[in-house]
């Protein structure tokens, strides 16, 4: 009896102490949810050097990006952090340390460009966070014409490139479009008629890049695959095949592609680790593998993962460490590798050229190639009597391409040149591109003109009459 009296007494204060146990862990529980359980915020970008949007950025500086939380810097790689113009990557040297992720570009950036920097969520911080969204920003360096908005005006072309025949060229909008000789499906139309004025390629909008070889054209999107389309005879499409494709096919499964050149018959690419790529006809060592077996699908050149760009001739290809030094292979026929024995006709593995370490850019074609120095100097490579001249117009060069047995180049100043001869009086020249015989290049507003052979339409000017002049085409 005294034990049940007990009881009763006792029990309005047990249930009193149970509510209040409930209550508090219902209260606690409440707040264990999300971060508050490693006492930790959101891991977010704080701020951006240059800011989000800024205008007239200097050219020399190193963009930044400090975050809310330390950063784990092995997360930092070319796939999770990145800087590029119009989804072409520039190669930087990034660095963490706290917070702060700094790019230091390999090159100075350039004038009246807009930059865009992309930060994906599998960045963490130092306790394993992934960023809690995906992060862009752009800002525009100083000088130059144009403003980005200004680039979407007549027409919007942006790059190009230009094959023994044929032309191909990329919109802002990030469309693609070729035009010229199509017999192995080289415009990509699903055709193998030649069409005379701009086709579009599919219905895709993020191509970044291109390439074009002799009658194939190679392109990558901003994802990093890598599509090929056209001849394949000596598997220069790297699909594994020998089949020419009129549409683009995707080579590989792999999306860590940066830069591409096409060949005579070969194609060479560059991945976003700095590792070096060939594939297509070997006759001449050009792949550079050590062999002159032909191969259908990508082979390694070397162990090295420090390449930064690439080019590649008729059967020769030429291109640049991060450290600055030119490396060469293939046909030694017209002299182009003198960086090589003499005695050799052919070289299938790299060779340096020289001893420079301060090359910065390299334009190749069927039997030109001409560079560029970190001090804009212009200079041949090799034997290529029609630029002899060029490399005499002092250090102001911005821009180099080559062709079959021609040379372009731009100057600070916007002015363009072919064969060490300047190309009329207009200085607001960006972009250049040279084929077999004819010749592609994009002014600042964003126009595309063509001039030269037009046997099968390649300049697009919906005749197949040659031009020695500069015209305007496409919309």
């Amino acid at each position: 009896m005294e034990t049940a009296r007990l009881w009763r007494i006792l029990r309005p204060l047990v249930f009193l102490v149970i509510v209040v146990l409930f209550v508090g862990c219902k209260w606690w529980g409440g707040h264990t949810g999300g971060h508050s359980v490693s006492g930790e915020s959101a891991f977010t970008v704080s701020s951006t050097f240059p800011a989000k949007g800024a205008t007239g950025v200097s050219i020399d500086i190193n963009p930044s990006v400090t975050f809310s939380e330390t950063i784990d810097p092995a997360t930092i790689t070319n796939s999770t952090i990145t800087l590029s113009v119009l989804g072409n990557e520039v190669i930087c040297h990034v660095t963490a340390s706290g917070s702060t992720a700094t790019f230091r570009p390999v090159y100075p950036l350039s004038e009246g460009t807009m930059y865009i920097v992309k930060i994906t969520k599998d960045l963490k911080d130092s306790s394993g966070n992934a960023l809690s969204s995906e992060y862009t920003w752009t800002f525009v360096t100083e000088g130059g014409t144009q403003t980005p908005a200004e680039s979407l005006e007549a027409g919007g072309w942006v790059k190009a490139a230009a094959g023994w025949e044929h032309t191909a060229a990329i919109k802002v909008d990030g469309t693609l479009w070729a035009w010229g000789y199509n017999s192995y499906g080289q415009l990509g139309d699903g055709t193998n008629a030649d069409k005379s004025i701009p086709v579009k390629v599919g219905s895709g909008t993020t191509w970044a890049t291109l390439a074009a070889g002799d009658h194939f054209t190679l392109a990558i999107r901003e994802d990093g695959t890598l599509w090929t389309w056209g001849e394949n005879q000596y598997g220069q499409l790297g699909d594994g095949t020998h089949t020419d494709r009129h549409s683009p096919v995707r080579m590989g499964s792999h999306s860590y592609w940066a830069a591409v050149a096409g060949g005579g018959n070969h194609s060479v690419a560059i991945t976003k680790e700095g590792t070096l790529w060939t594939w297509g006809s070997n006759h001449f060592g050009q792949l550079g593998d050590g062999t002159l077996t032909d191969t259908s699908s990508p082979v390694r050149v070397g162990s090295d993962a420090d390449w930064a760009a690439v080019a590649a001739g008729r059967n020769f290809t030429i291109a640049i460490k991060i450290n600055g030094t030119m490396w060469e292979w293939g046909d030694k026929t017209y002299g182009l590798l003198v960086g090589d024995n003499p005695s050799a006709s052919a070289r299938n593995t790299p060779t340096q050229y020289g001893s420079d370490s301060d090359w910065k850019e390299i334009g190749a074609g069927g039997y030109s190639a001409i560079a560029l120095k970190d001090d804009s100097s212009l200079w041949p490579v090799g034997w290529v009597d029609n630029v002899l001249g060029i490399s005499g117009l002092g250090t102001l060069w911005s821009a180099v391409a080559a062709g079959g047995n021609n040379t372009m180049a731009l100057k600070a100043d916007g002015s363009l040149w072919v064969d060490g001869g300047q190309v009329g009086s207009d200085t607001d020249w960006a972009v250049v591109a040279a084929g077999g015989a004819h010749f592609v290049a994009i002014k600042k507003n964003g126009t595309i003109w063509t001039w030269g052979r037009n046997f099968y339409g390649q300049l697009g000017d919906g005749t197949q009459i040659d031009e020695n002049t500069p015209e305007q085409i496409g919309f």
